[in-house]
């Protein structure tokens, strides 16, 4: 059967297109760090000039879980996935750190999106704890 095919470009216009401003591109993607049982989520910006740096940077970055290559290729880089949607419950365990399970507050699958709107190029470093 056919499938739906599309080009990173349809990812940039969609993120550019669901995300309306600045704050909303970080706190989803804070939601998503959340979501993954961090507790730790921060943001910063170095301007060009401070310490040699040429052009702006933004780096965001968290304690949560962090993903595994899998993670990335079949849930966090796939849009439309409806893990957050078919309200399984989390069980404290090692996939919530051990932390009581959370309500989640992203929705819509549009934190990813928001890399987009953040602007280009992104270079993601992530760990799958353990």
């Amino acid at each position: 059967m056919p499938q739906f095919r599309a080009k990173a470009r349809a990812v940039d216009l969609l993120g550019k297109g669901q995300i309306s401003d600045l704050p909303t591109a970080i706190s989803e993607l804070w939601k998503n760090g959340y979501d993954a049982y961090g507790d730790v989520l921060e943001a910063y910006i170095y301007l060009s000039g401070y310490e040699n740096i040429k052009k702006p940077l933004f780096i965001l970055q968290d304690d949560a879980k962090g993903m595994s290559r899998k993670d990335i290729l079949e849930k966090w880089i796939v849009l439309g996935t409806d893990s957050k949607t078919r309200n399984e419950i989390d069980i404290k365990g090692e996939d919530t750190l051990w932390k009581e399970p959370r309500i989640k507050m992203g929705e819509k699958g549009i934190g990813r999106l928001s890399v987009a709107y953040l602007g280009s190029p992104m270079l993601m470093l992530t760990k799958k704890r353990n």
